[in-house]
């Protein structure tokens, strides 16, 4: 009879005393933060947070060019210099 890896395992874990109670046990505890981090509600946040940054990033973009152009357009290159003779009296 030929045994499979997975099952040749199996059986090593069964002869030292080790439950599959157990096994199952640890198997749960370590994949519940995969199971948690790969949830539909968790892969919701993640998309929403996405789509969040992504727009706030277009926003920040419109408005900074937006100020550029108004700044550009509006307040003048050079200074103008006038000499102001006050007269007091």
């Amino acid at each position: 009879m030929v045994r499979s890896a997975p099952q040749m395992l199996y059986e090593s874990i069964e002869y030292s005393g080790i439950s599959t109670a157990n096994i199952s046990h640890f198997q749960d505890l370590i994949l519940r933060p995969i199971r948690l981090a790969s949830s539909k509600p968790a892969q919701k946040a993640y998309l929403n947070t996405v789509l969040f940054l992504a727009g706030s990033a277009v926003l920040w973009g419109l408005a900074a060019s937006a100020y550029t152009l108004f700044y550009m357009s509006y307040i003048p290159k050079i200074g103008i210099e006038r000499v102001v003779h006050l007269q007091y009296g």
